[in-house]
């Protein structure tokens, strides 16, 4: 192997390929990368059997060839290194890294049995914008069960209806379903992307923004774009239909700033106690939503806030927990609050996003 490229270049795909290696696994060898070259590209390649990443970049090619590395360590001298190219050379089976002030040798691991990434000739393929992607995904993710006791729930459920791509993630206390319109007659049967698989996705895709092929079989999903090509594994499983426990009717409805809900939420936390407990109480009259919670290590808070409110009064009792975790996906000005009856969850909504909706349950008195 004799090649040269540019060092922000393989830099950049290598702190991408590194998200997918593995650092405990029965397999030693999925701890490293394998790189090799075709015409005039270097591809780098991890996985750690669950989710896969290549990426491609533009290079010049003097010599083929193709060796194991630890990544850790590659990306520590191209990062290190000064200069815009970089030169590649396999010296007795070993790899040369050198540029204008420094020349490193880095011990090659030996074998050829580092593992493939799954293709998918014969599935479903659509053309999803990136950004469209990593946004579902951002949106839901937090409701997913960090449990895989039932993998269904450490999941990201994915399918289109009617021109709507759905993402969706609930662990049964709280559930989050994010609703993008995309054009053309297109339709995706459900699938179960595991969570932490997805958590990756995002950080390798919302840094492009670019159309990419979304492929689908019976047990795995890739995502090729912009030279990086990303697969990973489906659950198999039956979702729980959760627009079943999407409740209709509200009794109570109320709308304040965004800031606002955000500002007392966060004041009550540190007196929410080990079961992290707050209560929500909306008065109509007073058009006031107050959170309070008390302590009897800490003591006890109460704020309140003014806005827009209808229908009848509302006290109930919720894990704080489940109400900041959705803070980051808050995106708008105003946010609403819908109300269903004792025991009901509450659905909350940012104003002006229809497409997103949160539902939680409510705690014991």
């Amino acid at each position: 192997m004799y090649i040269t490229c540019l060092d922000n270049e393989i830099e950049k795909a290598l702190r991408t390929v590194l998200k997918s290696t593995s650092k405990v696994s029965s397999l030693p060898v999925l701890q490293y990368i394998h790189i090799h070259t075709e015409k005039n590209k270097l591809i780098l390649r991890g996985t750690n059997l669950e989710l896969g990443v290549e990426v491609s970049i533009p290079a010049t090619v003097t010599t083929e060839g193709e060796m194991i590395l630890s990544p850790e360590l590659f990306l520590s001298v191209v990062s290190g290194a000064k200069g815009n190219t970089i030169e590649l050379k396999e010296i007795s089976g070993n790899l040369e890294v050198k540029s204008t002030t420094s020349k490193t040798l880095i011990k090659a691991v030996k074998g050829d049995d580092f593992p493939t990434l799954p293709t998918i000739d014969n599935g479903n393929t659509l053309t999803i914008n990136t950004q469209t992607l990593a946004d579902g995904f951002k949106s839901v993710l937090f409701s997913a069960s960090n449990s895989t006791v039932k993998q269904e729930l450490a999941s990201i459920l994915v399918y289109i209806e009617a021109s709507v791509l759905y993402f969706v993630a609930t662990d049964s206390f709280r559930l989050a379903e994010k609703k993008r319109s995309i054009s053309g007659d297109i339709s995706l049967s459900k699938i179960l992307i595991p969570a932490k698989n997805a958590q990756e996705i995002i950080r390798i895709i919302e840094a492009i923004d670019a159309d990419a092929q979304f492929s689908v079989n019976e047990n795995q999903l890739a995502i090729s774009c912009e030279g990086v090509y990303i697969t990973s594994r489906l659950i198999e499983g039956t979702y729980p239909d959760y627009t079943q426990i999407i409740p209709k009717e509200s009794m109570t409805e109320a709308t304040f700033l965004s800031k606002d809900f955000i500002d007392i939420l966060k004041k009550s936390v540190s007196f929410s106690g080990k079961f992290n407990k707050i209560t929500i109480t909306i008065d109509p009259k007073k058009s006031t939503c107050s959170i309070s919670s008390e302590s009897n290590d800490v003591g006890s808070h109460s704020s309140f806030i003014s806005g827009a409110v209808s229908g009848e009064p509302v006290t109930a009792h919720f894990n704080h927990k489940y109400l900041t975790d959705m803070i980051s996906v808050v995106g708008t000005d105003s946010i609403s609050l819908s109300f269903y009856g004792s025991g009901k969850p509450l659905m909350v909504r940012p104003v002006g996003d229809e497409g997103f909706l949160y539902l939680v349950m409510q705690m014991n008195s």
